[in-house]
């Protein structure tokens, strides 16, 4: 994992893997695996995003692919088409089938959010 930022208002294909944040911008385009703290796309991602903080697709944003994070934010307008997983942050990340590591830590299934859309542009 590296240290930093990332900020894309070009063209971008690859994997990130940081601590710090990851921002597309509204004239970026990237075909990319994501991890980072908080990821906020308001251009243009082809791939996979997880963050273990937050995840947020701005008005503008247009996402084909797999989100996972604690908290995940579509503000109206976004495009996705995908599949969403909030989990709490220990669990983000993860490697392995996230429904044993519920079962191992003794907690019932089903009492996260999975694949729930939920649309507030009130922040």
């Amino acid at each position: 994992m590296g240290e930093g930022s990332f900020q894309c208002s070009g063209s971008f294909s690859g994997k990130i893997d940081i601590s710090g944040d990851v921002i597309i911008g509204q004239s970026g385009t990237a075909e990319a695996q994501l991890k980072a703290s908080s990821i906020s796309i308001d251009g243009r991602l082809h791939g996979d995003a997880t963050g273990t903080e937050k995840v947020q697709v701005g008005a503008s944003g247009h996402v084909e692919g797999n989100l996972r994070a604690p908290a995940v934010q579509f503000i109206e307008g976004a495009f996705f088409e995908g599949n969403v997983e909030m989990r709490r942050s220990e669990h983000v990340g993860s490697e392995g089938d996230s429904m044993l590591n519920d079962e191992a830590a003794g907690e019932p299934l089903g009492e996260e959010a999975k694949n729930d859309v939920n649309s507030d542009d009130s922040s």
